[in-house]
């Protein structure tokens, strides 16, 4: 096979880049992931790591107040080839939902079984509508068998004509989804981890017991499993281009813009928190956001 959906996502989230990100009004809480002149990967997953960036200025999008001077964030030679950012992009809101899932399913702070949730995603440039299965018993960890053959339509309304019913289970993974620390105090530690194993049509039969412990996961080896961590970097506003505004909810929440809008003044997101994570969410384009790149091939 090629890929598996979360190897698509980048390592790291997006930090530095001054003249395009904002940085929080309390000194004593700004980094130089949000002050250095040039854009990079962060250099660790620690919650004060990530730059923010509104949507204005991650699409090249001119607004009076938030990127007068309509700056580009991928016009940036971080982008270009020869450098760390070259081959990135940023996401769909239905890559996100390939990460994250849509209309809240991926519940760890409480109990939740979601058979068969079709859910239309996209990685990799494929778009596709797959059955996907969650369960919780709400101990901090959500399991799921993603990727599945298709029984309905999507979730989300999104047209079959762009994301057809998949057919086969040539894409099943075994998905964990682990809060990692309370995700309920300011901290600069607390994340959720995504853990990935891929089974295809040998785990077609597969109950979601069989994968619901972490004794099945200790078996697997380490080679065979993709992980992705995200911090809970929280959010600013307001976040002018090269502004400052009030930092909120790090170690509380985690932000990840896509490039999917909404309305005029609002675009798609996915967040997560101490409860739950999703890609059904929506806020102003003028917050300020983590960035999580996802590879375009």
């Amino acid at each position: 096979i090629w890929k598996l959906p979360l190897e698509y996502v980048a390592e790291f989230n997006l930090a530095g880049g001054a003249q395009y990100g904002s940085r929080p009004n309390t000194p004593s809480l700004v980094t130089s992931a949000q002050t250095d002149a040039d854009l990079r990967w962060a250099t660790s997953h620690n919650n004060d790591q990530s730059g923010y960036y509104n949507w204005y200025v991650c699409k090249g999008t001119y607004d009076a107040t938030y990127n007068p001077s309509t700056k580009n964030l991928f016009s940036d030679v971080f982008f270009t080839p020869g450098h760390p950012g070259h081959g990135y992009h940023l996401p769909s809101r239905w890559e996100l939902t390939s990460v994250f899932s849509y209309n809240y399913r991926v519940y760890y702070g409480s109990s939740g079984n979601y058979p068969n949730i079709n859910e239309a995603c996209e990685f990799g440039g494929i778009k596709k509508t797959f059955a996907n299965d969650y369960f919780s018993t709400g101990n901090g960890t959500c399991y799921a068998l993603r990727f599945k053959q298709a029984t309905g339509n999507p979730n989300d309304g999104s047209p079959l004509t762009d994301f057809p019913q998949a057919t086969d289970n040539s894409m099943l993974c075994a998905y964990r989804y682990r809060r990692v620390g309370s995700l309920s105090s300011n901290n600069n530690t607390d994340h959720l981890e995504i853990d990935c194993v891929y089974l295809g049509e040998a785990g077609a039969s597969m109950p979601i017991a069989t994968i619901s412990n972490d004794s099945w996961w200790s078996s697997q080896p380490s080679a065979n499993i993709v992980t992705r961590i995200f911090p809970a970097a929280g959010y600013i506003y307001p976040a002018a281009v090269s502004g400052s505004g009030a930092l909120n909810y790090r170690g509380n929440f985690g932000y990840c813009w896509s490039g999917t809008e909404y309305d005029s003044s609002h675009a798609w997101h996915a967040n997560f928190h101490s409860n739950y994570a999703s890609a059904n969410y929506w806020d102003n384009k003028s917050y300020g956001f983590a960035v999580r790149l996802f590879a375009s091939e």
